[in-house]
Order: C-alpha cells, then sequence, then structure tokens
C-alpha cells in the first residue's frame, strides 16, 4: 500500500502544473481508513477514466511510461480493494478505501 501511495503522489507530482495543489487526506473510521490524493492537474473526461489505470496507457499528451497508476492498482487489488478516481475542472482525485480492524483493546501486545 506504501508503494500505490508513492506511486500516486509521483503521478500528481508529475502532472501537477507549477503553483497547482497537491493535497493528502487521510479519514479513519471504525473499519476503514480512506487515503485520496488531490492534484489540480488537467481534467480527466469520464471516458478515459478506467484507461488510466491500464498498463502502459498515458492520456492527454502527457509524459511518462504508462506504469505508476497501473501499479497503483494492482498493489490495491491485491489487498482485496478497488481505486476510484473522480475528476472535474478543479482537479483529480483518486480514492482508496482500506478495510481494517482496529486492535482489540484487551488484547496483550506481542
Amino acid at each position: 500500500m506504501a508503494q500505490a501511495l508513492w506511486n500516486l503522489l509521483s503521478n500528481a507530482a508529475k502532472f501537477t502544473p507549477a503553483g497547482g495543489d497537491i493535497r493528502i487526506r487521510m479519514e479513519v473510521y471504525v473499519d476503514a481508513v480512506v487515503l485520496t490524493v488531490f492534484d489540480s492537474s488537467s481534467h480527466i473526461p469520464p471516458e478515459q477514466r478506467d484507461r488510466i489505470f491500464g498498463w502502459f496507457e498515458t492520456l492527454l499528451g502527457r509524459r511518462g511510461h504508462g506504469l505508476g497508476l497501473a501499479f497503483a492498482r494492482l498493489a490495491v487489488e491485491d489487498h482485496g480493494r478497488r481505486i476510484k478516481v473522480e475528476s472535474n475542472a478543479r482537479g483529480t482525485p483518486f480514492t482508496i478505501r482500506l478495510l481494517w480492524r482496529p486492535p482489540d483493546a484487551g488484547a496483550v501486545p506481542e
């Protein structure tokens, strides 16, 4: 999961224009942690959003090898989860929801 987060941040840094925003948000719930990496890069049309997770896919004339998001998707899916992307005129958030169980308050640490 660390590699998936790194790939999302690396992708955001690569495609966010100078003076743009990159933000990370972590929300902790009873049964899940939701990580969102937001960047103010250009809008990705809805019909192309699934393609950006494909191997060797680059869109909108963007530079790169098309591997970072594919590896991020693979890492997330290997943990039984999905990565979600949205995009609008303000930017592009990538969201990962991880299910987890908090430690038992009565458990003795190993």
